[in-house]
């Protein structure tokens, strides 16, 4: 099975554009994040009750 095209690039390049991708799909950065601390855990939820890690359409960017 053939890669795709834009995995034939400089490995660093490619790893690259993958976490970016990753963070485009991501719940990093949104207003609506909270953060509980646990006895031994943190866990971060969505205050608008939707899964934490996904984005929604209710994302909202922090940086304004």
């Amino acid at each position: 099975m053939a890669l795709p095209s834009y995995m034939y690039k400089d490995p660093a390049d490619v790893l690259e554009s993958k976490q970016e991708m990753a963070l485009k799909k991501s719940c990093v950065g949104c207003i609506h994040v909270l953060e509980y601390e646990f006895k031994y855990s943190k866990q971060k939820i969505c205050d608008k009750g939707k899964v934490y890690g996904r984005r929604c359409r209710l994302y909202k960017s922090d940086k304004g």
